[in-house]
């Protein structure tokens, strides 16, 4: 049985609030330059997908996939941001499906990682779609958005976030690192 997963991204920004500036943290949010710059990857498994092209929506802007086509493992796109403060204010404009058959299960999302001052992680937040016997599990340290559907936009601050996250500290993020991932036990 065929089973894709992807997750599609076509703008992600973390800027700070309008009365400090409109600094834009992320390097390359929008995807218009290649992939190497701003971004690590890494693909572990197989029948993994990362690429980035003109034709994932139909506007003639450049976005990127990371696909799981009947595969394992994980493929993930990924960069690090120190973050002034919790006051940053974050949006993404993303579609994401999961599909899952015969005792396999996938996931496919947006993960905010939080860290501490040493890069430990304190939580996540997950826009993600994930397979209905995926093994993700909300948590006081994980808050998982659903987003299995068409491209939608996604925005808040991330102190409003944390606020869905009692198991972590808001003055011990320093960090925030921000992923695609897609992650598939045989799908």
């Amino acid at each position: 049985m065929r089973n894709p997963v992807a997750v599609l991204l076509l703008v992600l920004c973390l800027t700070l609030p309008a009365g400090a500036s409109s600094l834009h943290l992320l390097e390359n949010g929008d995807i218009e330059q290649p992939l190497t710059t701003g971004w690590d990857q890494s693909i572990a498994g197989s029948y993994l997908y990362i690429q980035r092209s003109t034709a994932f929506d139909a506007d003639p802007d450049y976005e990127v996939k990371v696909l799981s086509n009947n595969g394992h493992g994980n493929a993930k796109l990924w960069q690090p941001i120190i973050i002034p403060n919790t006051d940053v204010q974050f949006s993404a404009r993303l579609s994401s499906t999961a599909v899952d058959g015969g005792g396999a299960w996938c996931a496919a999302g947006l993960i905010l990682t939080y860290l501490d001052v040493n890069g430990a992680p304190l939580g996540k937040t997950a826009l993600a779609a994930t397979s209905n016997i995926c093994p993700w599990t909300a948590s006081s340290t994980f808050h998982i958005i659903d987003t299995d559907g068409g491209w939608a936009d996604y925005g808040f601050t991330l102190s409003d976030e944390l606020l869905n996250l009692p198991g972590i500290n808001a003055d011990d993020v320093h960090e925030l690192e921000v992923a695609l991932l897609v992650s598939a036990a045989n799908c």
